[in-house]
Parts: structure tokens; C-alpha cells; sequence
């Protein structure tokens, strides 16, 4: 079950995206995120810290998009998603 959703950012050009997820159920699950349908992995700009994401210093077009937090365990797999707005001087980049 997701207790609490990640919500939509917006934010300027190469500040910090942070997108909570908050999990539970009986088996734990285990938490994966997308990011436009690919599997994120943590590297030196995407930190996945207590099943939240942290994106350092988003960059469009590349960081753009939809995020999904998934968690999984034996019994089955839910899912909820957030967009990233990223803005430069006032304007919206989509």
C-alpha cells in the first residue's frame, strides 16, 4: 500500500527534485522508481535514500518527465507517479 504519493515539482534548472514515497504492507515491499517508464538506478545525481528520490540538479530535457514510485512484494505491485516542471527565467520548459 502507498501511505503517502509523490507529488508534482516544480523547480528552476539544476536545483534539487526530491519526490517522497512512502510505503507499507505486510510482506514489506520493495521499492523501485521510473522515470518515463525506464528503471531508475542511484548514481552520482540520482540518490534513492528511505525509499524517496532525490535528483540532484535537474537538467532539461533529460530530467523532464514523469516519476513512478512502484512497490512490489509476492502478493502484487501498486503504483503512483509525479511530473517534473523544470523552469528557466519565468518560462516552463515541459
Amino acid at each position: 500500500m502507498i501511505i503517502e504519493s509523490p507529488k508534482d515539482v516544480h523547480l528552476r534548472i539544476l536545483h534539487n527534485a526530491n519526490f517522497k514515497c512512502v510505503v507499507d504492507g505486510n510482506p514489506k515491499p520493495v521499492v523501485e522508481w521510473l522515470h518515463n517508464g525506464k528503471r531508475l538506478r542511484g548514481d552520482d545525481y540520482v540518490k534513492i535514500i528511505n525509499d524517496s528520490l532525490v535528483y540532484e540538479q535537474v537538467w532539461p530535457p533529460d530530467d523532464l518527465g514523469y516519476y513512478q514510485c512502484i512497490a512490489l512484494n509476492k502478493l502484487g505491485s501498486i503504483q503512483a507517479s509525479a511530473k517534473l516542471f523544470i523552469y528557466r527565467q519565468g518560462k516552463n520548459l515541459k
